[in-house]
């Protein structure tokens, strides 16, 4: 490994902790077994829907999983947080997450 992939796991693990978290994000996970040389399944980490650009897309091929990432949610598909999305148009893919994230929201209590 190179210094580059330990700032990289470094900086993973920096974040999670100053999150409060003693655990990682997939998508965490996937950062740093790929700074390790090991092989991971495409992943890109959105915030917000509006973040979604057909660039991003591209590297997706026909379809992608979308799966929500929250510390209070374990079991992400138990609560309809896992999609499978076929029809690759930016703006579609934006209302999926938009639709996704109030339909898992409103399982919860506000404020929890």
């Amino acid at each position: 490994m190179n210094t580059q992939s330990f700032e990289t796991i470094d900086s993973i693990l920096r974040l999670a902790h100053a999150d409060g978290r003693s655990t990682l994000f997939e998508h965490e996970v996937y950062g740093i077994l790929s700074a390790i040389g090991v092989d991971t399944p495409r992943c890109a980490f959105v915030r917000d829907p509006a973040e979604v650009t057909e660039a991003m897309l591209r590297p997706f091929g026909n379809a992608v999983m979308v799966k929500t990432v929250s510390r209070d949610m374990a079991h992400n598909q138990r609560y309809g947080g896992v999609k499978k999305i076929t029809y690759m148009d930016p703006l579609f893919v934006r209302f999926a997450l938009s639709s996704m994230r109030d339909e898992v929201l409103s399982l919860f209590p506000e404020g929890g």
